[in-house]
């Protein structure tokens, strides 16, 4: 569950708080499963003096040098702070990957192993936490011995996980019964918390009740296919 994946990054926070010097974190998952959101609120939880965010539109435009440059500094300001954390968002896409062929920067991938390996100077602590929605890839890269914890962030699997994110939001408080009543138990419920909050605020613009509740229920269950 989401507390459950809280709760151990909170854990490995500590963790690299009080004892081990280099902490990594890969939080995998299918797109839209939340896993940046979960990286960038739990990087901000720490408190740490420093806190770097890289995502791939940050070196758009940049040649394998300038990548290699790019991660290079933002690990050597991190070694500054005595304790600091760093999110990397979408490795594969820092690597340049793409499965037709398939191809990558292989200068980046090991830039990236030197880097996720090395330990902070002396008395210094760094919390790296990476997303990736490619899991297997890194697995055929090597990368997964690297990591301290590799956490899966899960789809939304039941109708209950729905109603939450709905009171959550206090969207549809009107209609909350009614689409309790509409997801079934016997159809199957697999959708990013992503692609939910994109449903929920779609339906929104439906002013009709009745046509925005089977509009709702249609979409959460289209993902099946």
């Amino acid at each position: 569950t989401i507390a459950n994946i809280i709760g151990d990054i909170k854990l490995l926070i500590s963790q690299t708080r009080n004892s081990t010097p280099l902490v990594t974190i890969l939080l995998e998952g299918d797109p839209g499963s939340g896993k940046t959101t979960m990286a960038c609120h739990m990087a901000n939880q720490t408190d740490f003096p420093f806190i770097r965010l890289c995502f791939p539109k940050d070196m758009i435009g940049y040649n394998e040098n300038a990548k290699i440059q790019f991660l290079k500094k933002t690990f050597e300001d991190a070694y500054k702070s005595r304790v600091s954390c760093i999110v990397l968002d979408c490795i594969e896409r820092i690597m340049d990957y793409t499965d037709i062929g398939p191809r990558f920067s292989n200068m980046v991938l090991q830039t990236l192993l030197v880097l996720l390996n090395e330990l902070p100077p002396h008395d210094h602590k760094l919390l790296v936490i990476v997303t990736t929605s490619c899991k297997y890839i890194l697995k055929h890269m090597h990368m997964l011995s690297v990591f301290t914890k590799i956490i899966n962030m899960p789809n939304l699997s039941r109708p209950e996980h729905v109603l939450a994110c709905l009171i959550q939001s206090d969207t549809f408080p009107d209609q909350l019964i009614d689409i309790q009543t509409g997801m079934t138990q016997n159809r199957q419920i697999c959708i990013g918390i992503k692609r939910l909050l994109s449903i929920i605020d779609f339906s929104k613009q439906i002013p009709e009740p009745e046509t925005r509740l089977n509009r709702f229920l249609s979409d959460i269950y289209v993902q099946q296919h």
